[in-house]
Formats: C-alpha cells, sequence, structure tokens
C-alpha cells in the first residue's frame, strides 16, 4: 500500500475515533456505550495502521509519528517517501 493512502486511512481512522468519543458527551446515555466503545476501537485501529505499516519504502525502518505531515524524506535513509 502506498504511503500516502496509509497516512491518509490511519488519520481517519483516529478522526473518526475522536468524534465518536466528542458525541459520547451529547447524545443520549444509553447511546453513550455504543459511541465510546467504536470510538475507543476506531482511535486503536488507527494507531494500530501506523504502528504496522507506517515504514519506509525503500529501507523499511519505521518512520516517526511526530512530524509525518511534513515529512517528506526518510529520517533513516534520505530516500524520497512519496514517489
Amino acid at each position: 500500500m502506498k504511503l500516502k493512502k496509509i497516512r491518509i486511512i490511519g488519520n481517519i481512522f483516529i478522526f473518526l475515533g475522536l468524534i465518536m468519543l466528542c458525541l459520547v458527551l451529547v447524545v443520549a446515555e444509553f447511546l453513550q456505550p455504543f459511541f465510546a466503545i467504536s470510538g475507543t476501537a476506531s482511535a486503536v485501529i488507527g494507531l494500530l495502521i501506523f504502528v504496522f505499516f507506517w515504514k519506509c519504502p525503500v529501507c523499511y525502518s519505521h518512520l516517526p509519528l511526530e512530524g509525518s505531515f511534513g515529512m517528506e524524506k526518510c529520517p533513516h535513509c534520505g530516500n524520497n517517501l512519496f514517489d
């Protein structure tokens, strides 16, 4: 899978999880467990996507999560990430 797709999919899962966790505060009481569990699961899936697939396509070393939005080159081998 391309690194751009991995970043987009991972961020979508994390963002949706955070939205669902925020909705716990405003939904009816009987829906709160559903939103809490699904929001937590979605955020964890997004993080697991980054843990397992956020790697350099050339040297296969794990890329750091901080600074991932502006990262264009691998900090380990220096090759372009999004070619």
